[in-house]
């Protein structure tokens, strides 16, 4: 009987001690390991979700930095000119129209009523004459008005573009039959210009409308206000629009061009201003402003801007002499924003001494050595090396500062 008790005592002991230790596992794995490994598994799904976020944006700016500009209506291969347009939301405030030379600067401008439509002579003649005076190739104008808006001015600006072909052939067969007084006045206040009736038959305008998160974007930064004192933000807005029908690239890579606040800078890890802060504006994805940091976002972009600009080229005439034009050199690879800064202030320097553009290659390297050793060493490998001092403003593929590879 003693054993069997001694037993009994045994086996209740051992059995308190089993539920002991499992309470202390339990909450051991409840209280600490578990929600530690919560919080692991949440971090890294968080970093997975951010990276997945990051790369469909930076497809998205892709899809829209790797598209080719409008046709020109003589089909040489020019950047067409362009009137981008900022039309007023329900009517409200002006819808403003500015024209573009083919280097993304401005020509003129027109601002009409919000609520100007197609039945309204006046307003359509003012358009058709503005149009006949810049004979743009195409008509962009934004979509954040609203469906009925843009609709109103799509039907305003095709009854325009027929009334400036009617304008201009009214002006020509006035001069031909020599019913002005001054037909050269004539021609210089209708067209801008000397204009025969060929080309006036080759000239063809139509409109189309494009997303326009970039122009707001513009319209609302310094870069917009610096470049564009004076002007409204529809102003702006309408510049940034043409711009980007003209040279997508170009345009979000001037967009880059603008730096983030030291607290941006401090949240992203880095102790030098950030470029690239105005396209965190554009949502190119919906969960765009969860991404942490937000440099994730930054490092994307960049990838696929230095892609595409290896790709197409750059016009180093161009890139060199327009601010709007300049930020294409920052993705040149083998650059980056220093050197090109640097270069763009050596090319200024050089036009300033000499009142020319740098001619050739070996100008540029004298100019610029950095830059031509890149140059070089892309060129070791070449057959032929008589065109070191090839001309850098010939018409074709010698116009661009480089063409690179695949450089991701």
């Amino acid at each position: 009987d003693e054993g069997v008790a001694a037993g009994g005592d045994s086996a209740a002991l051992l059995a308190t001690w089993n539920a002991e230790r499992e309470a202390v596992l339990r909450v051991c794995v409840e209280q600490y390991l578990l929600p530690e490994l919560e919080e692991e598994l949440r971090k890294d799904l968080a970093k997975r979700a951010w990276e997945a976020v990051a790369r469909l944006a930076g497809l998205e700016l892709r899809r829209r930095i790797e598209v080719a500009p409008f046709a020109s209506y003589d089909d040489n291969g020019r950047v067409p000119r362009v009137v981008g347009v900022a039309v007023a939301p329900n009517g409200g405030e002006s819808t403003v129209a500015v024209a573009l030379a083919e280097n993304g600067t401005v020509r003129g401008s027109l601002a009409l009523p919000g609520h100007a439509k197609s039945k309204d002579r006046r307003h359509v003649d003012d358009l058709a004459n503005f149009l006949v005076l810049h004979r743009p190739e195409r008509v962009v104008f934004g979509t954040a008005a609203g469906a009925a808006a843009c609709r109103r001015f799509f039907h305003l600006a095709q009854a325009a573009a027929d009334g400036a072909r009617l304008v201009g052939e009214a002006t020509l067969r006035n001069i031909e039959q020599n019913t002005v007084d001054n037909p050269e006045e004539l021609m210089e206040r209708t067209f801008g210009g000397p204009l025969d009736r060929d080309d006036l038959a080759r000239w063809e305008v139509k409109a189309a409308h494009a997303e326009d998160s970039l122009a707001r974007v513009f319209a609302a930064s310094m870069r917009g206000a610096a470049e564009f004192p004076e002007q409204p933000p529809a102003f702006r807005a309408a510049v940034s629009l043409g711009r980007e029908a003209q040279n997508a690239v170009a345009e979000f890579a001037y967009c880059w061009l603008s730096a983030g606040s030291s607290t941006f800078a401090k949240a992203s890890g880095s102790r030098a201003l950030v470029l690239g802060y105005d396209l965190l504006a554009l949502k190119l994805h919906p969960l765009c402003d969860a991404v942490r940091p937000q440099a994730k976002l930054l490092k994307e972009y960049e990838k696929h801007l230095v892609h595409v600009v290896a790709k197409t080229g750059v016009d180093f005439e161009l890139a060199t002499t327009y601010d709007h034009l300049s930020g294409l050199l920052h993705f040149v690879p083998g650059l980056g924003p220093r050197k090109a800064t640097a270069l763009r202030r050596a090319a200024a320097a050089f036009k300033a001494q000499t009142s020319s553009s740098v001619p050739s290659r070996l100008a540029l390297a004298t100019l610029f050595p950095e830059a031509a050793a890149d140059d070089a060493s892309r060129r070791d490998d070449d057959d032929d090396d008589d065109d070191d001092d090839e001309n850098l403003h010939e018409k074709g593929a010698d116009t661009k500062m480089a063409e690179h590879g695949d450089s991701d």
